[in-house]
Formats: C-alpha cells, structure tokens, sequence
C-alpha cells in the first residue's frame, strides 16, 4: 500500500472513531476518553518485539452503560449492582516484529511480524481498599489487524527504514483474550501533605494471544492518591484498561508509581506462533519472565473538564532464551472525563 493510501486510511478509521466517541459522550455526563501509545522508540530508540500498542477507551458514567453491555460487571465478586458498574468499550492494535527490519526473511530465532486488532468490553468494581477488573477481548490476529499497514505508516512519516518481513507475519486467525484482575491497597502514608500506598496485584489472562498468571506489587506516592489501579496500560503491556480517575477540584494533583511483576506465561502467540498454524521457527520460551515500571501520573482538576496525562517506563525480562537483553518500552496515557 502507497503512503497516501495508508494515509487515507488511518484518515477515515480515526474518523470514524471519533463519530464513536462523540455518540457516547452525548449521552451522559461524568464519562471518560482515554488514549493510550505505547512504543519502544519512546524509550529505546530501536524497534524490536512489542514495538507499538494503541487504545481508545470509553468509559460509560457509573451505572449509565447500557443492559447489553453492563453483565460484565457481574462476574466480579465486588459487583454492587446495575448503579454502581464501571463499563468500558475499547478498541485497539497491538505491533511485533523481529529485531531486524531489513530482513525480508528474518531469521527463525527470533519472533515473527504480528498484529492484533481487538475491541474490548471490561469492567471496573470497587470495595473498601480492592478493585476487580474483568475483560473480554475479541478481534483478529494476522493480516487482518492491519498491523502491516499502520507500521509501515509510521514508518513513512518518520525517519525509519522500511520494514520488509511482513510477508512472513502470522496468519489470519480469530483471536480471544480474557482478563481478570484483583488490586488491593495498602495505605502507607495517609497524612495531608502527600500520601502512599502498596499496590499487591494479581492478574490472569487466558486466550490463545496470550495465556498468563501475573504477581505484582505497586509503590506509590504524591499529593493525591486514589483507590484506583491507574494509569491506563494495553493488556499486553500492563495492568489495566479502565480509563477512570479522580480529582479534586481546583488542583493539579501528581503521583508516581513503580511496579515489579512477576509472569508466568504459558502461551504467547507473537514468540510461540499459533495454536492452528504449523511453525518452523526455533525460539524457546520462557515460562517465567518479570517486568518493572516507573512514572509519573498528573490530574488536573482546574481544566474546565478535568483530565489525567501519565507517562510509564517499563523494563521486561527476555521472554525467550534467544532474545539479546531486555527490552523497554514507554506508555503514553491522556485521559479526559466529560
């Protein structure tokens, strides 16, 4: 595809996004728009494995999503009713690619050219000091996630060279992920000046893009600190896709946070290929892998419609035994409530 033609139809895709977010912004007050990219060049300089992530989440004013869409709230154990669910539409992409770009046939030991293309419906519930999160994301793997040509994109209107192993990506397949996660907090330092708090995490994902037990724990601290597992990450990059957060009138509040989680991983898709695909390639995965992150999450409750903007450095483990070092990655979230 041209670049003008990838232009025109990212043109029309952000478009029709956008006639999206506007129909369920119009229909209650107190909802939230949450944009989030995630990239290795933010941090790394180079693209290599998760190389890109992009999401546009919506979420519906507390109790006001519709019937068809609020049953998901149910499967937590914290839900407290239709009035008090916390419902989220997403939709997003999700980049990898081998470590080198040049290769039009790259080589067996490394990962493959993959995408993912998902919508995701999820929910957040709440109980003195837990949250629960329950996702379910559908979409397409392969071809059909349009990674090829959103990286190429990217590629033309930036001074990077043109990936030429796409041909060799993953092919088209139906793709599932189920989410559930459980977040505790644990005050630290609850005086006026600034305050603290552990975050102990336990996370599952099942499906056949990714299968996983996560263990973390979270530190954080600043002027403003909430029961609320933010920011907003992508599922494969982080915690959660809830785009919620609080405020207080009138100020610019900050916190920073870091992360260690510790991950089990079963199945991974974009290293151990497709549970319906015969692949050749030599990687050994590895079982058990950790991630870490550090960054800086700032409200601001004096915008006219208040808003949250965060930035995450995250740093994870090989996640094969041929993979050179650790690779990094940063996440950019910009949040407004209606």
């Amino acid at each position: 595809m041209r670049p003008e033609s990838r232009a025109n139809a990212f043109a029309s895709t952000l478009g029709l996004l956008g006639l999206l977010v506007v129909t369920f912004a119009a229909d209650a007050a107190g909802s939230y728009l949450s944009v989030v990219s995630e990239n290795d060049l933010y941090v790394d300089g180079r693209d290599r494995h998760y190389t890109a992530g992009t999401q546009l989440t919506y979420g519906f004013a507390e109790g006001q999503a519709p019937d068809w869409l609020s049953w998901i709230a149910a499967l937590s154990p914290l839900d407290r009713g239709v009035e008090a669910r916390e419902v989220n539409l997403a939709i997003g992409q999700v980049i990898t690619t081998p470590e080198d770009l040049s290769l039009a046939s790259p080589p067996l030991d490394d990962r493959r050219y993959g995408g993912w293309l998902f919508g995701l419906l999820s929910a957040t519930t709440h109980a003195p000091g837990m949250e629960d999160e329950v996702g379910i994301a559908l979409g397409m793997l392969g071809p059909a996630s349009l990674a090829e040509d959103a990286h190429k994109f990217l590629h033309d209107i930036t001074p990077s060279i043109e990936p030429q192993g796409w041909d060799t990506q993953l092919d088209d397949e139906p793709a599932l992920l189920v989410q559930l996660r459980r977040s505790w907090f644990v005050p630290v330092k609850p005086d006026d000046v600034w305050r603290g708090d552990l975050v102990p995490r336990l996370q599952l994902m099942l499906g056949n893009v990714l299968t996983e037990v996560d263990a973390g724990l979270g530190w954080r601290f600043g002027s403003a600190v909430y029961e609320r597992d933010q920011p907003t990450r992508l599922l494969i990059g982080g915690t959660t896709a809830a785009p919620r957060f609080d405020v207080r009138p009138g100020r610019i509040d900050w916190m920073f946070r870091a992360d260690v989680t510790g991950r089990a991983v079963f199945h991974n898709v974009f290293i151990d290929g497709s549970l319906f695909e015969q692949d050749f390639r030599d990687l050994e995965s590895k079982t058990l892998t950790w991630d870490a992150s550090a960054g800086m999450f700032i409200t601001f409750g004096n915008l006219p419609r208040p808003a949250a903007l965060s930035f995450t450095y995250t740093w994870r483990a090989r996640e094969f035994e041929e993979q050179r070092g650790i690779n990094r990655f940063g996440s950019i979230n910009l949040a407004v409530q209606f």
